[in-house]
């Protein structure tokens, strides 16, 4: 935390973000069976109501980080956690949005959720590709669409931008077979009936990244 608080700026970041999270966990606990922690207070302002800083009070996830047990695991364990991630990304599948951003409460209707703008552009401050990627997003874009936009802005960047760099050329072709996944990544064939929307259709799904504000 800022040792003299936050500047007006960083708190709207800070205030949007926290806020967003909040929408999404609590978008999550109304609308699917996943197991999330569920929010018991928050407070978005610069002294927190009092406590002294924004804050977010939520029940405890109990359990073990994958990070520190995943390399000890034996297969079988390995397999069921695959299996319950997989789960978990075909039932936020089933919620699609109308346009790219993060979810916010509606100011007037308790439990109710707007798709507002994306609040962490400040960590993409050296991604500018993909920021010019989302500044062309419309209502209509699909999510292919939009990947798509994101590595063409790269091979652009890559071919304007980095004269005489040792790598270009091994960076152009990997982006450029990124590329060339896009499109079959995001359909959804005969052979992957276990999808339950076609990942082509047009709307954007929840995915992890929503769901932490740190």
């Amino acid at each position: 935390l800022p040792k003299d608080g936050f500047s007006p700026d960083e708190l709207t970041h800070v205030q949007n973000r926290m806020a967003s999270e909040v929408a999404t966990i609590q978008f999550v606990e109304d609308n699917t069976q996943i197991p999330a922690p569920r929010i018991i207070d928050a407070n978005f302002e610069q002294d927190g109501g009092g406590v002294g800083l924004p804050y977010i009070f939520m029940t405890y996830a109990e359990g073990e980080e994958l990070l520190g047990c995943w390399d000890s695991m034996g297969d079988q364990d390995r397999r069921e956690i695959i299996r319950q991630t997989v789960s978990i990304c075909l039932e936020l599948d089933k919620h699609r949005f109308d346009c790219i951003g993060c979810l916010r409460a509606e100011a007037t209707t308790p439990r109710r959720y707007i798709v507002g703008p994306v609040v962490c552009l400040k960590e993409l401050e050296d991604l500018p590709s993909f920021t010019r990627a989302l500044d062309k997003c419309t209502p209509t874009t699909t999510q292919a669409e939009f990947w798509l936009a994101c590595v063409d802005e790269r091979l652009r960047e890559i071919d304007e931008m980095d004269f005489g760099r040792k790598n270009k050329i091994d960076d152009y072709a990997d982006m450029y077979l990124i590329r060339s996944y896009i499109p079959s990544l995001y359909q959804s064939p005969t052979s992957l009936p276990i999808l339950t929307k076609p990942l082509l259709e047009r709307g954007f799904r929840l995915f992890h990244g929503d769901f932490d504000s740190q």
